[in-house]
């Protein structure tokens, strides 16, 4: 797969759920293309150890380790063989968190836009509840009603 991707020097994407799995995965591999990433975690040693990972991947890249979302929003302009690897906290089974995030998101992205949304980010409990109806009403809102939330607020 990553043979035929194109280049994506000078692209920005936005990765949800890049701890590990699938959404790890893709962001390795645009960031090996050349894009640069805002990557919107749950603030977690996990979220750290897959920066630090992806760090390895990014030699050059300019690293932001985790965003003040109450600071003033940076304004991104994205060069070309310039990468930008960049940590947002974001819980998307939190519509206040979401709502944070994107309008910090809108602000810092509104020169350069978004290229690549890619929600990602998921649920999955191993340990089930007593009740069954409580344990999908938690999967059915963070998983699929979170990604949802989250690309409505940013519209």
């Amino acid at each position: 797969f990553e043979q035929k991707l194109p280049s994506m020097a000078g692209k920005l994407a936005i990765v949800t759920g890049t701890t590990t799995g699938t959404g790890f995965v893709a962001a390795r591999t645009m960031a090996r293309k050349g894009a640069s990433l805002l990557l919107l975690n749950r603030r977690s040693p996990r979220a750290d150890a897959a920066v630090g990972e992806l760090r390895s991947c990014l030699p050059e890249a300019q690293v932001v380790q985790w965003c003040n979302l109450d600071d003033k929003a940076p304004i991104f302009q994205l060069a070309p063989g310039k990468q930008v690897l960049m940590q947002v906290e974001c819980d998307l089974a939190s519509f206040q968190s979401v709502r944070k995030a994107a309008a910090w998101l809108r602000k810092a992205c509104r020169e350069c836009g978004v290229d690549v949304l890619c929600n990602n980010a998921g649920l999955y409990l191993r340990t089930f509840p007593r009740s069954g109806y409580r344990h999908t009403r938690v999967h059915c809102r963070d998983n699929p009603a979170g990604s949802l939330r989250g690309f409505c607020v940013w519209w």
